[in-house]
């Protein structure tokens, strides 16, 4: 739980080399070390030039992976964003 690239990140290590980060939090009510179960909250949703946003990513190791298969949720609400370099 800190600031990466100056924005509010929380990155959840799920075991092996799996990892969800969520950015562009307005505030983080985690720390590091803590143990999550599903559905604790772990901060609240900020904002992305001027828009209310979170940004989810999933990794395994350093590889992208589309957070929707992580986290078994819908597709339907779900919305990939392109990956700015």
């Amino acid at each position: 739980a800190s600031a990466v690239a100056g924005v509010r990140t929380v990155t959840i290590f799920h075991g092996g080399s799996l990892r969800t980060s969520y950015s562009y939090l307005d505030s983080i009510t985690v720390a590091t070390g803590d143990r999550l179960l599903a559905g604790d909250a772990l901060g609240k949703s900020g904002t992305d030039h001027g828009v209310g946003a979170l940004h989810v990513s999933s990794r395994v190791g350093a590889r992208y992976v589309d957070p929707a298969l992580v986290l078994s949720c819908s597709r339907e609400n779900l919305r990939l964003m392109p990956v700015y370099r």
